[in-house]
């Protein structure tokens, strides 16, 4: 299998699970499911949790995967998997090394020693809980694989050669550490998984939890059924601590982990709740009475059944209570008060739960976005799992610029793993692209007034939003960039920067700034100015005093003419109605011969080839 074949297949298993922060995170996923056939969901489980902190990176002790085989002979091999996606020899070379933070670690594991490191990536929690099954003998003669994946096309003697040292170094720490084991160390690129043969196809893992409640239609035919009813809490915390983020991956939000929601909010009252039924001696209402405060948690499946009083889910997601169940995680096991939790009490908490199980992908999309519809979320939001945010967002973190296409996903990383951030977003320290503010920036451009100031709309239709996020006005994620940067400080530049007189004017910087940012980026596509468009297009620069002076400066100046309309035709209004305001703009588009026939995606639409090719 050539290497861009598997960079596309690892891209469409990155778009098809909405799995990880980058593509790359995907890699060892991928590879599992292709080489051992297992099913998606067990091969994300599986891997390293791509968002918990770093000790290089990701409290994964250098196991990006693993995978545990019976050969024909019923001896047992455990696979652990390094994957790095690129062709640079000197990264496979770090895989190999990589390896080595894992011995001391899997030793402990491989004795049933308990673990005396402070965190451990949920790939290390599976993977000692898989371990732990199986019997004594089998454990401590385990075959070990460590099976290094990369993209080099080079020839095996070539790469075997390159990275000797890290090789050599690998096995020396191995035999002395684990002396009992055979081990073979693999560099598994192109040439090697293209060998490797057809996989069988594994069973799909079931998770199960308690339930008291009913089945029915759910009005949508042979193509949905409905379980409806109660269940516990803390079963679906388990399967969170199992699952991680994967479990939510096809809801509309990460988790909000602001002051707002965690101390005075939703979070923070829940917390509470908890706190009083299973930690208080005497609490006033007891656990089950949870549900009677809850509006529900909805769950999709891909297969359920019933057995006895219980159901046994594959390949769920939690569609509605990404909210609730971390919350619920948090204050089992990462609070303060954790350790004086009664469990009996923590056992009993019920939650209403509403189970849907279904194959039709477009009809989960469209229950997602209407359970969300009532609770206060964005318009925006309800769009996040769309196939075109979800490139966008990895179109942008190839460009180590963060997307934020689920609400509060940014503040919810930089809060959680701040060195993340900075190593794989480093473009991104001083902010992100928004969905919504990306979204007004593409109306604007295209002069769609309407849409530009009530952007809502934009998310509410269909049409709308196929107009809005098109191919073309798509095309250069450096444009897209740029035009972020300028919705950041544009107000702000109006306001403070242009020397303007605002306190007579019945008009307020606020309700122009996006009919002026229309003008400007229409400026710079007249002028073909790219090079400003590059130079502040490639990482965020929040309200960088450099970057308000260069507004500042093309507003300002008498080829733009900008600033005059401004005083001319925008504050001296009266009646600041957005009938009135748009009168005035399309005016101003005459007379600085800035029609809507200056196409911005058209010019600047190429940017992101151009700029690469400069750069190789």
């Amino acid at each position: 299998m050539p290497a861009q074949e598997i960079r596309e297949a690892v891209l469409d298993f990155r778009e098809k699970h909405a799995y990880g922060d980058e593509p790359q995170d995907c890699f060892a996923p991928w590879y599992l499911k292709t080489t051992f056939g297992l099913a998606p969901t067990e091969a994300i489980r599986m891997s390293a949790e791509s968002r918990q902190g770093n000790n290089g990176p990701g409290f994964d002790f250098g196991i990006d995967g693993f995978c545990l085989t019976i050969e024909k002979d019923n001896y047992p091999i455990l696979t652990l998997v390094q994957a790095k996606f690129s062709d640079d020899i000197r990264y496979i070379a770090k895989g190999v090394r990589d390896f080595q933070k894992s011995i001391a670690w899997l030793k402990r594991a491989l004795y049933q020693e308990e673990s005396d490191f402070p965190q451990e990536n949920k790939v290390l929690v599976n993977l000692r809980s898989a371990l732990a099954k199986l019997p004594e003998e089998e454990r401590r003669t385990l075959k070990l694989y460590f099976v290094v994946l990369h993209l080099s096309e080079e020839d095996d003697a070539i790469l075997n050669n390159r990275t000797r040292d890290a090789q050599e170094e690998l096995e020396d720490l191995i035999r002395t550490s684990l002396p009992d084991h055979s081990f073979k160390i693999r560099l598994e690129g192109p040439r090697a998984i293209e060998k490797t043969p057809p996989p069988e196809n594994a069973p799909i893992p079931a998770h199960t939890i308690d339930f008291e409640g009913i089945v029915m239609g759910a009005g949508a035919g042979e193509f949905a059924t409905m379980y409806l009813g109660v269940g516990r809490l803390s079963q679906l915390v388990e399967i969170y601590k199992s699952r991680k983020d994967d479990l939510f991956s096809k809801n509309v939000r990460s988790f909000l982990n602001t002051t707002r929601n965690t101390v005075k909010g939703p979070s923070g009252k829940m917390k509470s709740t908890l706190r009083a039924m299973c930690i208080t001696q005497e609490a006033e209402v007891p656990p089950e009475g949870f549900a009677l405060y809850h509006n529900g948690i909805t769950i999709f499946a891909r297969n359920v059944s019933r057995k006895d009083s219980a159901l046994v889910l594959r390949e769920p997601y939690v569609l509605n209570g990404c909210q609730t169940i971390q919350t619920a995680y948090r204050f089992r096991y990462v609070e303060p008060a954790s350790s004086k939790i009664k469990s009996e009490l923590w056992e009993r908490v019920k939650v209403p739960i509403r189970v849907l199980e279904s194959q039709d992908d477009d009809l989960v999309r469209r229950i997602t976005v209407n359970t969300n519809r009532q609770n206060a979320i964005t318009a925006a939001a309800l769009r996040a799992n769309d196939p075109k945010q979800i490139e966008l967002e990895n179109r942008f973190a190839r460009r180590q610029i963060f997307y934020e296409r689920q609400e509060g996903a940014y503040d919810n990383l930089e809060d959680s793993n701040l060195a993340k951030l900075q190593k794989e977003f480093r473009n991104s320290e001083d902010g992100a692209v928004y969905i919504d503010e990306l979204a007004a920036a593409l109306a604007a451009a295209a002069g769609e007034l309407s849409q530009m100031q009530h952007v809502n709309d934009i998310f509410e239709s269909d049409p709308a939003y196929e107009k809005c996020f098109n191919q073309k006005a798509l095309s250069s994620i450096v444009l897209l960039t740029f035009m972020q940067n300028l919705m950041n400080v544009l107000t702000l530049v109006l306001k403070k920067d242009l020397d303007l007189d605002w306190s007579a004017s019945q008009v307020k910087p606020s309700r122009i700034s996006r009919h002026v940012f229309c003008l400007l980026v229409r400026y710079l596509a007249k002028k073909r100015r790219k090079d400003v468009i590059i130079e502040f297009g490639q990482r965020l620069w929040a309200r960088d005093k450099q970057w308000r002076d260069q507004v500042k400066e093309h507003l300002n100046n008498y080829h733009s003419g900008i600033k005059r309309e401004i005083e001319d035709k925008f504050m001296p209004i009266e009646d600041p109605s957005s009938e009135n305001i748009n009168s005035a703009f399309r005016r101003m588009e005459s007379s600085l011969r800035l029609s809507d026939q200056i196409d911005v995606f058209a010019v600047f639409g190429s940017l992101d080839a151009e700029l690469d090719s400069t750069q190789t």
